[in-house]
């Protein structure tokens, strides 16, 4: 399945007529040739892959989450000019010269403000030129501004100069446009969509078709299992010819799940801003660097009516040296981005001279370098287990991504393990993951002892600390601050009512833009950066169907939070080293919970009722929202750069507790009790 480079040689001597197959590599002419990639191992070629006629009819770029925030400075919108750029300077270099439409798959900006979109509208009418069509979605962000839906869709509407849903002929091929009908509805446009897509066919039955909306189609592509809808599943299912492409995983589209053939073909388009994967890594979703994230699809159809999709990165202003072929796809008959990939994909293996290195050992880290795996697709993500050599039980296992979605990755992997305990021997066994969960069956290995000396056990007869940097209580007067700070506690339209359940006086809200909200300053959250423990009691009457919402935080590009997930997930979030670490367990709805999130500077926790829940390796400053107007701690809700609040909380809350160090399991055990 690995590339061959015999191919070479052919290249010089003439232009050849592709024979079978795709041949993977870089993308410098209208024909499909072959270019050298440091990712080389990991990039496949399929047999089963159609071969393409050179002659291209159709081009355009498929892209998504820009999030423009209205300032024209912002990275993010220097990315956007650039994308443009380039789709022109590529264009100029090709036999095929057109840059014929510009697909924005919803989140083109944060909040959907007006400046927001006028910046967004500055950079399209700037750069895109004559003959280059638009077809432009709403996303949920595009409702994130606390207005009625109305007044979001007739903004959007009337700065964009689009319809917010659209059906569009470029030379024949047909593209049609689903917007949001808020954060979370797609239902109301089935029947539409249907109508358009016959109409397409009706036109044409032999032409692939293509539909964008914001959210992937679940059990499609890479991130559709989290940030996907159904709504849309029974109409696409129907016909073949729908080549579909979705945004607001934040995924990256290099990893090969991010094309699949169900009964129609879907694309993933990324992101412009900031890369969120699945869950379940030391650092959560969020890896290290994850705003170095800038990808696009280039989007090529044939006269024939194959199509190739092309992954260029802006970061290192190249194509990810893969790209994807599919014949005119009005068969499932000729699908060959299938989900028997994953039956037929061979294991990652670390190759024989690959070496482990293990140095700056010190009382509880060690700094990791090894040499990459290799796989026939791509290596996903690495397993680390560490031994107590002593007894060789597992003492702790973390897993991080292997940074497959940075083109410019060094060639070792370096890792910065902490959390370890003092005066330990241990052994270290590394593990590769592909993408489509295959290990490999070899592993690196290496010994090592930490420095210092064991701990000295807890006395389980100390008493538990005060909160001393918020202590948020109810009663029959309302809400106040017990703790060291005494801060002032703002109500917007919150209830404080007596709980039966608990016989005490608890915070109700609606999920419906009822919170507290409590200010704070840069001074105070700079006493706060080394450890923390965060905890309350709370009680979800419902969850968001589609969305998330939040039981407390100040989570704006910074600080702490718990968030639940409309997936039934109870999160802890924090933000180290501008990075968010997140550690995540299921919750149900209609009970009371105990939840406290702890940060020692080596590790997170997650707590419920005073059992550890789950735990990820971490370290660095904790580190809070640049924007001052958003340093607030909200309850019922999290904070918007305004200061306002945002992710509205459907459930009551008992009290609100911030420690500044991290409670012991002990100690959280004594909280839970109370």
């Amino acid at each position: 399945m690995k590339r061959s480079l015999m191919f070479f040689v052919l290249i010089i001597s003439l232009l050849l007529s592709l024979l079978s197959g795709c041949i993977i590599g870089s993308n410098n002419s209208d024909s499909t040739s072959l270019g050298e990639s440091q990712f080389e191992s990991e990039v496949s070629s399929e047999e089963s892959e159609p071969s393409l006629s050179k002659d291209v009819v159709l081009r355009f770029a498929a892209m998504s989450d820009i999030h423009i925030n209205g300032s024209s400075t912002q990275t993010e919108n220097k990315r956007f000019r650039q994308a443009l750029d380039f789709m022109y300077s590529y264009s100029d270099g090709q036999d095929y010269k057109n840059f014929d439409l510009l697909l924005v798959a919803g989140d083109m900006t944060n909040y959907g403000y007006e400046n927001e979109l006028n910046a967004f509208k500055a950079v399209v009418d700037e750069k895109l030129k004559e003959g280059t069509e638009k077809l432009f979605v709403m996303g949920n962000h595009e409702y994130y501004n606390n207005g009625p839906t109305a007044e979001s869709q007739e903004r959007w509407e009337n700065i964009t100069g689009e319809t917010k849903n659209s059906h569009k002929v470029i030379d024949g091929y047909h593209f049609i446009g689903v917007s949001l009908n808020d954060t979370s509805d797609f239902q109301y446009a089935a029947t539409w969509l249907e109508d358009e897509i016959k109409k397409a066919i009706e036109e044409d039955p032999d032409k692939p078709i293509f539909v964008t909306q914001h959210f992937h189609i679940s059990n499609t592509v890479y991130g559709s299992a989290d940030w996907g809808t159904s709504s849309l599943t029974s109409v696409l299912n129907k016909y073949p010819q729908v080549v579909n492409f979705s945004g607001h995983s934040h995924y990256p589209i290099n990893d090969p799940r991010s094309i699949m053939q169900t009964k129609f073909t879907s694309l993933g388009c990324g992101t412009l801003s900031y890369y969120e994967l699945e869950k379940g890594m030391v650092y959560g979703p969020f890896p290290p660097g994850n705003s170095n994230a800038a990808q696009f699809w280039v989007v090529e159809v044939y006269s024939d009516n194959s199509v190739a999709f092309k992954p260029y990165d802006l970061i290192t202003s190249q194509f990810f040296p893969v790209d994807y072929r599919i014949k005119n796809p009005t068969s499932t008959d000729t699908f060959i981005y299938t989900a028997e990939r994953a039956n037929n994909a061979d294991k990652p293996s670390f190759p024989s001279n690959a070496k482990l290195e293990v140095s700056e050992v010190k009382d509880s880290t060690a700094k990791l370098v090894f040499d990459h795996a290799v796989d026939g697709e791509m290596v996903h993500s690495y397993r680390y287990n560490f031994y107590t050599t002593s007894d060789n039980k597992l003492s702790t296992s973390f897993s991080t991504f292997s940074d497959f979605f940075y083109l410019d990755r060094p060639e070792k992997m370096t890792y910065i393990v902490t959390g370890l305990k003092p005066g330990t021997d241990y052994k270290l066994e590394i593990t590769a993951i592909d993408s489509y969960g295959k290990e490999s069956e070899n592993t690196l290995t290496a010994t090592f002892k930490t420095t210092g000396e064991p701990p000295i056990p807890e006395d389980p007869n100390a008493p538990l600390p005060d909160a001393d940097f918020l202590d948020i209580v109810f009663d029959d007067k309302g809400s106040s601050d017990k703790g060291d700070l005494s801060k002032t506690v703002e109500s917007i339209n919150a209830k404080i009512e007596k709980d039966t359940e608990l016989d005490a006086y608890v915070a109700k809200f609606t999920g419906k833009g009822d919170y507290l909200k409590i200010p704070f300053s840069q001074a105070e959250y700079n006493t706060l950066t080394e450890a923390i423990s965060l905890s309350a009691k709370i009680k979800i009457n419902e969850f968001n169907a589609s969305d998330y919402m939040d039981a407390l935080g100040n989570m704006q590009s910074g600080g702490y939070g718990f968030e639940i997930t409309s997936g039934k997930q109870l999160e802890f979030w924090i933000s180290i080293g501008g990075s968010y670490t997140v550690v995540t367990t299921p919750i149900e709805k209609g009970k009371y919970y105990s939840v406290t999130g702890t940060y020692d500077g080596q590790k997170v926790v997650l707590y419920i009722d005073g059992e550890k829940v789950g735990e990820a390796a971490a370290s660095g400053f904790i580190t809070y929202p640049s924007d001052t107007s958003a340093h607030a701690m909200c309850i019922g809700a999290d904070v918007n750069p305004g200061g306002t609040g945002t992710a509205f909380f459907n459930g009551n809350v008992a009290y609100v507790k911030i420690h500044s160090k991290a409670l012991t399991e002990n100690q959280v055990i004594k909280l839970a009790e109370k």
